[in-house]
């Protein structure tokens, strides 16, 4: 079974995407920080993380910037809510996998997301 690391500061948005993620069979472990993010990842070495970019003290972009001191081959997915050309290109050349629009809205059962803005390998 695939594990899939949620970092988001955002408390609802992180549970929301454990609950999905789990419905789907993954198994998924979370952090509140990009810290701890970073911790879980050394230690659980997931398959892939799903990072908020905007986060207090340790941006999604700066664990990036961690991660690939490690030389860690894990796929990584950067959500956002906001509108910003200039992270979306920050992100883009730290060699993001996805970059999602975090626009979550309740559907009766949970969240959605809207559709992926970028996808690159």
């Amino acid at each position: 079974m695939e594990k899939i690391l949620i970092i988001d500061d955002d408390e609802s948005i992180r549970e929301s995407l454990v609950n999905l993620l789990s419905r789907w069979k993954y198994r998924t472990i979370s952090a509140e920080n990009g810290r701890q993010g970073i911790d879980l990842a050394l230690s659980e070495n997931p398959d892939l993380i799903i990072s908020d970019i905007r986060m207090p003290k340790m941006s999604g972009l700066d664990v990036l910037d961690e991660l690939q001191k490690f030389k860690l081959a894990i796929r990584v997915i950067i959500i956002t809510a906001h509108d910003d050309m200039s992270t979306t290109i920050q992100a883009m050349q730290k060699g993001f996998m996805i970059l999602l629009k975090n626009r979550l809205k309740p559907n009766g059962s949970g969240y959605q997301f809207s559709v992926p803005l970028k996808i690159r390998d």
